[in-house]
């Protein structure tokens, strides 16, 4: 029995010792994949095996491995070779910022949209007449210098026409809606009277673009950023630090409605005025082209 319980403390030591080595491998692989361990977790295993020893030569040597691992987790080892040195790295604080800008611009350009509407007792004549208006009036733009690849059919509608009760049918009506686009300023109130004399008899609006709308956005966008950067400027002297480098930067919407801004018209005191021989004074006004960021900077 004794040389049985001999062996089986020997067993133990010898456990004890590996399990302390091995403690002490995994510090060396820190780092490494799968055998990464911090300082403590190995000190821990070599202390375990220490406890686990029955002799104390045992007990020495697990507690010398443990010593060992805690150095080289703390330091480096002893006897020379690459030292073993686990860092822990803090992420620097951050701020983010939104910050919007504008750029007026003057349109430069304009689309008149208008209609044609005929009426007749029958379709057909009602369908004849308006074709025969809407043929005149393209011709009459094209002596005015628009061109054929400006001119354009944007709706065709035939309903019918109702009796005051609405028990039946007296006629019909038919409307052909037409635009005329990329004309400068100048010419856009001359080409409304053009419209109104060959025989258009709806004036829906006009809308008004401006052709350096990609040029203006991108100083809008400049100006945006630059507009962020005083923001958070003034957030990191305020927290008593500086403003590092830029981390992160996103566009914001961009509102592509702002290309084009629309004119309601009256059209009857336009349609007076074309028939009267005036000139139809046309005034865009201004158009606010804006772009929005969100930035994200480090703050040191």
């Amino acid at each position: 029995m004794r040389k049985i319980n001999k062996h089986n403390k020997w067993n133990k030591n010898c456990i004890g010792i590996l399990s302390a080595v091995l403690a002490l491998s995994a510090v060396l692989f820190s780092g490494c994949g799968p055998f990464a361990q911090t300082g403590q977790q190995a000190q821990v295993m070599a202390a375990e095996a220490a406890s686990g020893a029955e002799t104390p030569a045992g007990a020495e040597v697990a507690e010398a491995a443990a010593s060992a691992a805690l150095s080289a987790a703390t330091g480096g080892i002893a006897g020379g070779g690459d030292s073993v040195v686990i860092v822990k790295q803090e992420e620097k604080p951050a701020v983010t910022v939104a910050a919007d800008h504008g750029v007026t611009v003057i349109p430069d350009t304009a689309e008149i949209r208008f209609g044609v509407m005929s009426q007749a007792s029958e379709a057909p004549k009602a369908q004849e007449e308006n074709t025969k208006i809407v043929d005149k009036l393209i011709e009459e733009l094209k002596k005015a210098g628009v061109e054929e690849k400006d001119i354009r059919t944007t709706g065709y509608d035939m309903y019918p026409r109702y009796s005051n009760n609405g028990q039946s049918i007296t006629g019909y009506y038919v409307t052909t809606n037409m635009s005329v686009s990329n004309q400068s300023l100048e010419k856009t109130g001359d080409l409304l009277t053009v419209c109104i004399k060959a025989g258009a008899n709806q004036i829906q609006g006009i809308y008004y673009t401006y052709s350096g709308y990609n040029e203006a956005y991108a100083e809008a966008l400049g100006n945006a950023v630059k507009a962020a950067s005083l923001k958070a400027e003034a957030i990191a002297a305020a927290s008593g630090r500086t403003l590092g480098e830029i981390i992160a930067i996103q566009e914001g919407y961009q509102n592509t409605s702002m290309r084009a801004s629309y004119q309601s018209v009256n059209a009857e005191a336009m349609m007076a005025k074309a028939s009267a021989a005036d000139a139809v004074a046309i005034l865009p006004g201004e158009v606010d082209v804006s772009a929005q960021v969100t930035v994200t900077y480090r703050l040191d």
